[in-house]
């Protein structure tokens, strides 16, 4: 194969996504400018417990926004949603499309969340929750 460099065959597909969205911290630093000057297309939420800002390691779990397995899925007082709000408004404000990942982060000494849940159906009712809360609560809906 032969690659013309003087032939345009159009328009790249952005290959330079990234793990996790722009990092912000008590103080009011955040590299969300470098994020918006790389462009950079889109973040994927995954083991983002690195985000001490919103919450730490309760800024995306499904078992750190649903803590008690045992409260009532369709009470939305089970739910704690500010650290995931924050972090969302972070991204977003960098330009920056989300994927989200429903989930647990990787434990590797004492387990909490990576377990199996004691019921699946109320899991899947849970996630259920958590994605009508994403889609219905955008980022820019909240200011």
């Amino acid at each position: 194969m032969k690659v013309d460099f003087k032939q345009s065959e159009g328009k790249m597909k952005p290959m330079h996504a990234v793990n996790n969205g722009p990092a912000g911290s008590v103080r009011g630093f955040t590299n969300a400018p470098l994020f918006t000057e790389a462009g950079i297309p889109y973040a994927r939420l995954h083991d983002s417990a690195f985000e001490s800002r919103y919450g730490g390691d309760r800024a995306v779990d499904l078992h750190r926004i649903f803590r008690d397995f045992s409260a009532d899925e369709n009470d939305p007082a089970s739910y704690c949603f500010p650290s995931t709000d924050g972090y969302l408004k972070t991204i977003d404000k960098a330009g920056v499309k989300i994927f989200y990942r429903l989930g647990a982060t990787v434990e590797h000494a004492y387990k909490e969340g990576a377990y199996p849940p004691q019921d699946f159906e109320k899991w899947a009712r849970i996630c259920e929750h958590i994605i009508v809360f994403l889609v219905c609560v955008t980022p820019a809906e909240n200011g």
